[in-house]
């Protein structure tokens, strides 16, 4: 499987998951997601009301425009999608991180209501998944022979599993981050 193909398929498939997922739980509470906005950026209260389904309708352009690249093989449509995660996830980056220096104190609403607070966690998933998408787009420029289906739904499935490990990155880094504390007297 070449590189420069499977890379964009995987990048993709990462981007197109993360949008769709955070798509659905912001209108799951787009109430939420409205105030996040009107908390983390200096947009009065009327834009940021019309701001929070724009934003959402965004995030379904570009799972659309990534799913329907993946699966018709369409290499033009992968790389307009990742031009466009790339975009809006360095707004977002940008947001969250303007946002955590400012020390705000709430959730960011980023995947649906969270009780977690606003963290650097949220800030380095961002990155890495500019660092994908950017790379993905990149790669999506050189010519590359078409993908068979098995290698793109393989693709396609370790994406999702990525994405999944990216979203709850706080998490993951929190349980790593911990010692492993085993009571060996109870379990003789």
């Amino acid at each position: 499987m070449p590189w420069a193909a499977a890379l964009p398929v995987l990048a993709g498939a990462v981007v197109a998951t993360t949008f769709a997922v955070s798509a659905v739980a912001k209108v799951r509470d787009l109430d939420g997601f409205h105030h996040t906005i009107t908390l983390f950026t200096p947009l009065p209260d009327r834009v940021a009301r019309w701001t929070a389904p724009a934003v959402v309708a965004l995030e379904a352009l570009l799972v659309a425009l990534l799913a329907a690249g993946v699966v018709l093989g369409a290499g033009g449509a992968i790389a307009a999608g990742l031009a466009g995660g790339v975009v809006l996830l360095a707004g977002y980056t940008a947001i969250l991180a303007r946002a955590r220096l400012q020390g705000t104190s709430v959730g960011c609403n980023c995947f649906g209501r969270t009780a977690q607070r606003l963290s650097w966690y949220d800030v380095v998933r961002n990155l890495l998944l500019l660092g994908v998408g950017g790379a993905g787009w990149a790669a999506s420029a050189e010519p590359a022979p078409p993908l068979a289906g098995a290698d793109t739904g393989l693709l396609v499935i370790t994406g999702a599993a990525l994405t999944v490990l990216v979203i709850h990155l706080g998490d993951v880094a929190e349980v790593l981050r911990r010692p492993l504390a085993l009571d060996l007297e109870d379990a003789s």
